[in-house]
């Protein structure tokens, strides 16, 4: 019989979640980091994990011989940096960049005409005198809102949008809101695309997880229909494709040391 108190919390939507994890010959979980292991942070270097999640982490990096990744729209730098967790599978700028544990690194490149229009989108934003809210990316370039006023920060948003649509239409490119911001994003690498490339190196049996809170996790969470189950973290009422949900990132926490407790161990590859 299994203990409720093994299972720190409820996934709702879900109510067998941890039986399932539990009898899985295989596991593997992905985890978003802003807002879903660390709190925003309007300086962005300073968004650090909650207490106690790294270390999580890390046991479960060794419980399941490596079968956990953090997936961001962050550059991979800044993740490993503010993270601290070593020897985990990293993602970052929405897919574009890949660190693996064994410390490879795999970078997707945009294409010229995607250069191109990332290129134009950073002159505007230039000219429009926001270039100390513009954040450039190997694959992106974003506007970072957090901080300001509701109605300046609606007005920029809105520019962004404005302005970017039709570069992004002729450079095939995508304008992608997310939490604190507007994203200028090459069509073709996100978190869906990325978390498939995982996905093919995991056991087909294998328990496959995502968390995330944003907008931007929704690629992942399309991915995982009929492949394994996306947790959306935050409010339940606003729509997504996700199956099961956490209130926050305490609940993450707790969810984090179920899954240390629970998840198949893991097997290093030959």
């Amino acid at each position: 019989m299994i203990s409720s108190r093994v299972f720190p919390i409820p996934v709702r939507g879900i109510p067998d979640f941890w039986k399932r994890l539990q009898s899985a010959r295989a596991s593997f979980l992905v985890l978003d980091y802003d807002g879903t292991v660390a709190p925003f942070q309007v300086a962005r270097m300073e968004a650090y994990p909650m207490a106690g999640i790294p270390d999580l982490i890390a046991r479960i990096r060794n419980r399941t011989s490596g079968g956990i990744a953090v997936a961001s729209g962050r550059p991979i730098a800044e993740i490993e940096k503010l993270l601290g967790v070593p020897g985990i599978m990293t993602i970052g700028s929405h897919g574009c960049e890949f660190h693996d544990s064994d410390g490879t690194l795999e970078i997707r490149k945009p294409s010229q005409i995607q250069r191109e229009g990332l290129g134009k989108a950073l002159e505007a934003g230039i000219r429009r005198g926001i270039k100390d809210q513009l954040e450039v990316k190997a694959a992106s370039i974003a506007l970072h809102t957090r901080g300001q006023v509701d109605d300046e920060a609606l007005s920029m948003e809105k520019w962004a949008v404005d302005s970017w649509t039709p570069i992004a239409r002729l450079h095939n490119l995508e304008v992608r809101g997310f939490n604190g911001g507007v994203e200028l994003r090459c069509t073709g690498l996100d978190k869906g695309s990325a978390l498939q490339i995982l996905l093919a190196r995991q056991p087909e049996d294998a328990f496959c997880v995502y968390l995330g809170d944003d907008e931007t996790d929704e690629d992942a969470f399309r991915v995982l229909l009929g492949r394994g189950i996306g947790i959306k973290v935050g409010n339940a009422d606003v729509p997504t494709t996700a199956e099961g949900f956490l209130p926050d990132i305490e609940a993450v926490k707790d969810f984090l040391e179920g899954w240390d407790a629970l998840a198949p161990e893991g097997h290093q590859e030959d």
